[in-house]
C-alpha cells in the first residue's frame, strides 16, 4: 500500500511535535508554493489568517490576526482585574468582620449549631412522615390480601403520605448541602485570615 507523501509528512510533523516539551507550540503554514511548513516560530513574514497553530496533542486552532489578539488580551486583563478587585473586596470585608481566628471558629461553630438543630428537626419530621407512609401501605397491603378493593380515599391518603416523605427529603438533602457548603466558606476564611495575617 502506498503512503501519500502528504501522510508522510503529517506523521513526522506529528512526532515532532510529540518530543517538543508540552509548554511549546508548533506553528503550520503552506507558503506560495503550496508547500506545508512546519516550526516552533512564525515565518519572518506571513499573513495571519494563513497561519495554524498545532498543540502538543496535534488539535489546531486559528492564530488570530494582531487586532484580535490584543483585543483578546485586554478581555483576559479586564477580567483579571476585576478578580483581583473582588478579592480584594472581600479580604478587606473578612479583616474587618474578625479580629483573629478564634472569632470566626466561633462564629462557624454558632450557625452551624442552628442548622444541625433545624437538621435534627427535620430528620424527625422525615422519620414520621416514612412511619405514616409505610403504617398506610401496611393497611392498604391488608386491605388487598383480605380480598377487598382499595378505596380512592385510601389511594389518595397513600399519595399524599409519598408526597410529605419526597418534600421531607428534597428539604433535608438542601439542608445538608447548606450545610455543607457553610462549613466550607468558614473553612476557606480560616484558610484566607491566616495567609493575610502571615
Amino acid at each position: 500500500m502506498r503512503i501519500g507523501f502528504a501522510h508522510l509528512l503529517c506523521g513526522a510533523a506529528l512526532a515532532v511535535m510529540s518530543a517538543q516539551p508540552s509548554a511549546a507550540k508548533t506553528y503550520r503554514w503552506v507558503d506560495q508554493q503550496g508547500q506545508v511548513h512546519y516550526s516552533d516560530h512564525l515565518p519572518a513574514k506571513h499573513t495571519q489568517t494563513d497561519i495554524e497553530v498545532v498543540d502538543e496533542h496535534g488539535v489546531v486552532s486559528i492564530l488570530g490576526t494582531p487586532s484580535e489578539d490584543a483585543a483578546d488580551e485586554t478581555i483576559r486583563q479586564a477580567a483579571d482585574a476585576q478578580s483581583k478587585e473582588a478579592q480584594r473586596r472581600q479580604d478587606e470585608q473578612l479583616l474587618s468582620r474578625y479580629a483573629n481566628t478564634d472569632e470566626i471558629v466561633a462564629r462557624r461553630n454558632e450557625q452551624l449549631a442552628v442548622l444541625d438543630a433545624r437538621l435534627a428537626i427535620a430528620e424527625r419530621a422525615l422519620a414520621q412522615s416514612q412511619d405514616a407512609l409505610s403504617t398506610m401501605r401496611e393497611r392498604i397491603e391488608q386491605t388487598l390480601r383480605a380480598g377487598q378493593t382499595v378505596s380512592a380515599q385510601a389511594q389518595n391518603q397513600l399519595l399524599e403520605h409519598e408526597t410529605v416523605v419526597r418534600s421531607s427529603q428534597a428539604a433535608l438533602d438542601a439542608m445538608r448541602a447548606e450545610r455543607n457548603k457553610l462549613e466550607a466558606e468558614f473553612e476557606r476564611d480560616l484558610r484566607r485570615f491566616s495567609e493575610l495575617n502571615s
